[in-house]
């Protein structure tokens, strides 16, 4: 049903465009009638072709893996920044990377929280992960909804974070960052993602169209946790 209506409305705007040209007796009045009728098309459309060679650009000059810190010392506990990650992350490198002995993430049981609650997670001695909340949450002097009250310093060596960001041209940005504590960068893995059929852009929704991305698509963390593993 959807496509027979973008059918229906494509045969009507073709319909309206021969009427553009055939209704105004003067030339100009022919060309200003097309222009009108054609703007929401261009209005919607123009920036593909710019917002594309934009992201040809920044593919070649920023995805992928940059290192600014070569043989970076090993890590016991690392940080998981923000509420991009969940307790799922936290374990999952814990299984993945057996030199790792706790990771700060968000809280599972205060993940609604904003700010973020963190906790502490662990390998307990029957070999499952164990959570324990770092930061104090609570109600105001015993009253309303249950809020942060005090956020714990951290303990970890390093912090991973990850950033999602909306650019113009339709282009979006995803960066994963591995940073001592101190705020110094190690690595960061850059991916970017590029697509004609943004509905906010596009004419009609646009359901079609180029939708194309660089850069790694999934194992970040996996490709930062390597710059820090132990070397035998």
């Amino acid at each position: 049903m959807i496509a027979l209506g973008l059918l229906i409305l494509f045969g009507l705007y073709i319909a309206l465009l021969v009427a553009a040209w055939r209704i105004p007796r003067s030339r100009w009045g022919r060309f200003i009638a097309i222009a009108v009728v054609l703007s929401p098309v261009i209005w919607k459309t123009w920036d593909m072709p710019v917002g594309y060679y934009r992201f040809r650009q920044v593919c070649n000059a920023e995805a992928g893996v940059k290192v600014f810190e070569s043989n970076a010392a090993p890590a016991n506990r690392i940080r998981l920044e923000g509420g991009a990650f969940g307790n799922s992350s936290a374990e999952y490198l814990l299984d993945k990377f057996p030199f790792l002995q706790q990771v700060e993430a968000e809280d599972r049981e205060y993940s609604y929280l904003t700010p973020v609650a963190y906790a502490v997670y662990e390998r307990a001695p029957d070999g499952k992960v164990r959570a324990t909340l770092m930061d104090k949450v609570g109600q105001v002097n015993g009253i309303g909804e249950i809020k942060l009250l005090e956020s714990a310093t951290s303990q970890a060596e390093y912090v991973i974070s990850k950033t999602k960001e909306s650019l113009p041209y339709r282009l979006h940005k995803l960066q994963h960052t591995l940073r001592h504590k101190d705020g110094r960068p190690v690595a960061t893995v850059t991916a970017f993602g590029y697509t004609d059929t943004n509905p906010y852009n596009s004419l009609l929704g646009m359901p079609w169209g180029r939708a194309e991305g660089c850069g790694p698509g999934e194992g970040e963390k996996d490709i930062l946790l390597a710059l820090i593993t132990p070397r035998d």
